[in-house]
């Protein structure tokens, strides 16, 4: 009995964990079918953690649903750019990735990396190519960031990782009056894999708060600690 307690207590930490990674594939690749998605109205709000608001809607070409995240950031917007362009230092904050690296630069805003996630026992690692590219509306000073998945003769698919094809990212990031960025951003991916619509759409909503913890602490500025 005790033994079966064990198991299910390791599955359902397996399942948590499994469920947290796919958010942040979400959340690093929110989905881009153009701008008029952030007017919409049609999402459904699930979760609320802190200024963090999650929501979600039906996706008419996909079993999968989008999600869509809003919060605010205080941090210069430099810095934001910093760490979301230092691709190396990816697995520092996002959960669960073991490799991400540039593989060709267009420009500082335009560019081709490969990242690869570790995914719980017993499924399989994934990894993804991804051409990202970004530019301010002169207009208002938003910043749009827009992520693709492509094909790299670089990394070709490797045996025993799957490969994910889906995906269409799209950030925006505003700055406030008071000094803060809001930060909108709407993802549709899917994990790839025999994996149940169900599930992914399960796990959406879930992990992201680890993440955010983790990128907030790189950008935003520290409390100077007093010596006495």
């Amino acid at each position: 009995m005790q033994n079966s307690k064990h198991i299910t207590l390791f599955s359902r930490g397996l399942i948590y964990n499994f469920l947290l990674l796919i958010l942040v594939l979400f959340f690093l690749f929110p989905s881009n079918t153009n701008a008029q998605n952030f007017d919409k109205t049609d999402w459904k709000l699930k979760t609320t953690k802190g200024n963090l608001k999650v929501y979600t809607r039906k996706n008419e070409n996909s079993d999968v649903k989008e999600i869509r995240i809003t919060t605010s950031i205080n941090a210069p917007l430099t810095k934001v750019l910093e760490v979301l362009n230092d691709v190396s230092k990816y697995p520092k904050w996002v959960f669960k990735c073991m490799e991400a690296k540039k593989v060709k630069v267009n420009s500082s805003f335009d560019y081709v990396y490969y990242s690869k996630y570790d995914f719980p026992f017993p499924f399989v690692d994934r990894d993804i190519v991804v051409h990202s590219n970004q530019w301010e509306d002169e207009k208002n000073g938003v910043l749009y960031s827009h992520s693709k998945a492509t094909t790299s003769d670089m990394f070709l698919e490797k045996k025993g990782v799957v490969r994910i094809t889906l995906l269409d990212a799209y950030w925006k990031i505003t700055p406030q009056k008071d000094g803060t960025l809001a930060v909108d951003y709407i993802a549709l991916t899917d994990p790839a894999g025999k994996l149940p619509s169900w599930i992914v759409n399960l796990g959406i909503t879930k992990g992201s708060t680890e993440t955010l913890k983790r990128f907030r602490a790189l950008v935003e500025p520290q409390p100077k600690l007093e010596v006495n």
